[in-house]
């Protein structure tokens, strides 16, 4: 029968300041102290708030078994002497004294309850309410300002600091719900996407994004269209294709008896009555889309060879063909609020980071050399790439007589680069070789391109949590069974 502690009887030790000469270190389960700095400046500005925990040897040096990364710091800082809790040595084997210091350790990282983002944003709100600035918290803390600020965000939001309980969001996700606190369509997609599929969140919230801004663009179009004497009609299905009954595209239509047969544009309409902006804010992108229509053309005075040959045509389209269009158009714009989350993670995270050559070597092989039968999909030109890479890097361009702006940029910073910045260079270019086609709306299978399956997947292998479209295309590829 195991034994258990009977704090009654236990030796619960004494507190001590030990020479920092007299101190050794046993070997700790954890072979990563990370002693950053962050942590060190803590301990500098308030020293221990658990005592580290030792024995004594027969001449007096003291042997740490809990709290290798605190006496670490205070080493570090130069603490001339560490309080510490000594405990009687273990009376046991060798081994056995072994085992016993090394399941006290195991225990103590292990049964440790990590702080919460939920709960840092709650503490932060308390330091706030008792008139602490937002600076003084981040220094106090050793927190930055900008987790400081939006922690406080989250936790002035009852929805926000609700979900994030609840879920266990992260900060940066909880954000996302401040973000669209009055959009009611948003929120309750958001809140169900936080329910069930929380690595999903910024996806879905940079749709929403889109999504706003297209509304608003689609406004202040309707605005300009509604002045200059149109009339408005706005796209009310996503799902529809082509233009509402009775309105046909001005674009490529003449005035009838006009011998040159000269275009009739939107600045040339003026005078002609029945002129109708279509505007659809339900496609892909940030902008709002414009067609310029007019109503009963030939009565207007007005044809175009669509006018002119109207027995010849196609004919309306079946629900095969609406349903396959319907699915592009869906993918398109998914396609297109992913790229914008998948760039930023690109640029923000993924490539700032330390990457060692076998991590990203043989992937760079792939992408550069064997992409035919490696990854198999079309590549950006290099000069495409290198403006790529200048906007994922984040480098300035550069004026140069010899050669593009992107390549001169390129070369500046490869002038000063050590080995690991030219590699995370050369693995921005490799990345840019490919993210330009898989980024690209004008591209004719965009969010619909199979072959971009190892991409993405390589992407998520690297920590990039994939979106719906994204995941669809890296199972379609495998699907097929293609390399």
């Amino acid at each position: 029968m195991a034994t258990t502690y009977d704090p009654t009887t236990a030796d619960a030790g004494t507190v001590q300041k030990i020479d920092r000469a007299k101190i050794i270190i046993d070997p700790n389960v954890r072979k990563d102290i990370r002693l950053d700095k962050s942590f060190v400046s803590s301990v500098r500005v308030r020293g221990f708030e658990q005592l580290p925990t030792g024995y004594l040897d027969d001449d007096g040096t003291a042997h740490v078994t809990i709290g290798q990364r605190r006496i670490s710091a205070a080493l570090e800082i130069g603490w001339p002497v560490i309080p510490m809790i000594i405990k009687p040595k273990l009376e046991a084997e060798a081994d056995r004294a072994e085992e016993l210091r090394l399941l006290a350790q195991i225990a103590e990282n292990e049964q440790r309850v990590g702080f919460t983002d939920a709960e840092r944003a709650a503490g932060y709100k308390q330091l706030a309410l008792l008139g602490v600035t937002e600076d003084q918290i981040a220094r106090k803390t050793n927190a930055p300002k900008q987790h400081v600020q939006t922690a406080l965000k989250v936790a002035a939001s009852k929805i926000a600091s609700a979900e994030m309980t609840e879920h266990e969001l992260t900060l940066d996700q909880a954000a996302t719900l401040v973000e669209f606190e009055n959009d009611e369509q948003a929120l309750a997609d958001l809140r169900e996407t936080a329910k069930t599929r929380p690595a999903q969140l910024e996806h879905v919230a940079q749709q929403h994004r889109d999504r706003v801004a297209r509304l608003r663009d689609g406004q202040s179009k309707a605005d300009k269209a509604r002045n200059d004497g149109w009339d408005v009609v706005y796209r009310e299905d996503r799902y529809s294709f082509g233009l509402p009954a009775g309105l046909h595209r001005l674009d490529g239509m003449w005035r009838q008896g006009d011998k040159k047969q000269t275009r009739i544009t939107p600045e040339t309409a003026t005078d002609i009555p029945g002129r109708v902006a279509f505007i659809d804010t339900m496609s892909a992108g940030t902008e709002a889309r414009v067609t310029w229509c007019v109503r009963d053309p030939k009565k207007k005075g007005l044809t175009s060879w669509s006018l002119e040959n109207s027995g010849g045509g196609k004919g309306p389209l079946t629900d095969e063909e609406k349903a396959a269009r319907a699915a592009k158009r869906q993918a398109k714009a998914e396609m297109t609020s992913a790229t914008t989350v998948r760039r930023a993670w690109l640029s923000d995270t993924f490539l700032p980071g330390k990457h060692k050559l076998e991590d990203v070597g043989t992937w760079i092989v792939k992408a550069m050399v064997e992409h035919t039968d490696a990854l198999r999909y079309d590549q950006a030109r290099d000069d495409t790439a290198k403006d790529l890479v200048c906007e994922l890097l984040g480098f300035e361009r550069v004026d140069s007589m010899y050669s593009g702006p992107a390549l001169a940029a390129i070369e500046k910073q490869l002038a000063t680069a050590s080995t690991a910045d030219e590699l995370r260079i050369l693995l921005a270019f490799a990345i840019a070789k490919v993210e330009y086609p898989a980024g690209n709306p004008k591209h004719p299978r965009f969010g619909q391109h199979e072959a971009l399956g190892p991409y993405f997947a390589q992407l998520a292998a690297w920590g990039y949590g994939l979106s719906d479209i994204e995941q669809r295309l890296v199972d379609a590829h495998k699907k097929g069974g293609k390399r």
